[in-house]
């Protein structure tokens, strides 16, 4: 895989990750149904399975891409 494709897949990684994550809030305030908490539950786990199985060997096999990710979330707050 070569920079421009795995910079593509990190992209849609980070942002499919961040979606899961704007919608989590939402469910904070039906703690009693015990639907909203299974899907809390399943929020996360996309969440971390998404940045521990596809980001992370992405940086580790392209480490100018972390760099380049951790620039644009310091100087911007985000990544996509």
């Amino acid at each position: 895989m070569d920079q421009r494709l795995a910079r593509i897949i990190a992209n849609a990684a980070v942002c499919s990750a961040r979606e899961f994550g704007d919608v989590a809030p939402l469910l904070k305030d039906l703690d009693s149904d015990a639907l909203a908490e299974q899907l809390k539950d399943a929020i996360g786990a996309c969440v971390y399975e998404t940045y521990e199985t596809v980001l992370q060997p992405i940086f580790a096999q392209f480490p100018e891409l972390k760099a380049e990710f951790d620039e644009n979330l310091r100087q911007f707050g985000r990544t996509c």
